[in-house]
């Protein structure tokens, strides 16, 4: 008997999922060429308001360099500040084959992040498959929304054309996964590559992984 898939488009997160990360790479960076204290990065640059705010596109690179040299009244050049906060990625190689193995398959990708201009920017330049294998792309700094509020799940519907009942979506952060879930999405909490692909087996995505 034929298993008719329930899905029809397949989400993907970027951080924690597609590719990995460390704050303390860039935090550290910055306390060499400063001298302050890496937690001084890690509470300005990578959490708190800043970040919320460039990720969700309500400033833009230079506000965000401008606002970090403010509070901790350093004067890092933006160039600067921009590599230390973006060099701190690599794939997560656990889940380039999987990705790949779909596309292969034929099934409609796409990327749904809570990330700002200067991450995707890096990301994408260094790491070719992002932009090979993926289509849709919905960026909260794009669209002015992060996960998990309802409108950046709104866009991804409407980006991939298929009702959130047929979107298949995978992210590292349990609060994300709700808030998919309420909007309709079948989403999952990514643990690692074997277990995503078991999720999607579950809903009938065949593949050769």
């Amino acid at each position: 008997m034929t298993t008719h898939p329930q899905v029809d488009f397949l989400y993907f997160d970027l951080g924690k999922v597609l590719i990995d990360f460390s704050y303390h790479i860039g935090a550290c960076r910055l306390s060499e060429q400063t001298g302050l204290p890496p937690e001084q990065f890690l509470q300005t640059l990578f959490s708190g308001d800043n970040q919320i705010a460039y990720e969700t596109g309500l400033i833009d690179t230079a506000e965000f360099a401008r606002r970090i040299n403010s509070q901790l009244q350093t004067e890092i050049p933006e160039p600067q500040l921009v590599a230390a906060a973006s060099e701190i990625f690599w794939p997560n190689w656990q889940m380039v084959p999987l990705v790949a193995a779909l596309a292969r398959a034929g099934w409609p990708l796409g990327i749904l992040s809570n990330t700002c201009s200067a991450h995707w920017e890096y990301v994408t330049r260094n790491y070719r498959f992002l932009s090979h294998l993926f289509g849709p792309v919905i960026l909260s700094y794009e669209v002015k929304a992060m996960k998990p509020a309802e409108p950046i799940y709104a866009a991804a519907a409407r980006l991939a054309g298929v009702s959130p009942e047929r979107i298949f979506f995978v992210d590292d952060r349990s609060e994300n996964v709700a808030g998919a879930q309420a909007c309709g999405f079948r989403a999952v909490l990514y643990e690692s590559a074997p277990q995503t692909a078991n999720d999607l087996r579950r809903l009938g995505i065949t593949f050769d992984y």
